[in-house]
């Protein structure tokens, strides 16, 4: 069971590459296509942009790059994940989504390589259903650490 206490949650589940990912759905907004991300000069490297989302500029991370993750899908098949973190909208490209799920405390467990991945604090644990593990973002620690680098 992780150190800190979570609760029962749904999660989106979704794919970088071969590996399933899942964030809370009270932060997800909507799931949109990517298209036209305008460039953004001296930004991090994994902050591709901005889109213009209904009147709203949003900033897009590419989340394989900065979770250093793999993609396997091409630009066209992409998706963005637009997503809520302490009333800030931001877009998270990821190769596909899959589902909405609900997962008990139960299955979710600390990470166990916290200690040898730099980016292990980005998660708040590994949900274990049936023969699948789903790496679980935190949503907070991500946003709070890109506002810092960029």
């Amino acid at each position: 069971m992780p150190s800190h206490t979570i609760a029962d949650l749904d999660i989106v589940i979704f794919s970088l590459g071969t590996e399933e990912y899942g964030i809370p759905i009270s932060h997800v907004r909507e799931i949109i296509e990517r298209g036209s991300i305008m460039y953004v000069p001296r930004a991090a490297a994994y902050i591709k942009g901005l889109i213009n989302l209904r009147g709203s500029i949003i900033p897009v991370i590419d989340l394989a790059m900065r979770i250093d993750s793999c993609s396997t899908n091409n630009a066209d098949n992409q998706l963005i994940i637009v997503v809520d973190v302490q009333n800030k909208l931001n877009g998270l490209i990821v190769d596909s989504v899959s589902e909405v799920i609900h997962i008990s405390k139960d299955t979710v467990d600390d990470l166990p390589l916290s200690s040898t991945n730099a980016n292990a604090h980005l998660f708040f644990g590994i949900a274990h259903i049936a023969n699948r593990l789903i790496l679980l973002l935190d949503m907070k620690k991500l946003f709070s650490d890109t506002t810092a680098d960029a």
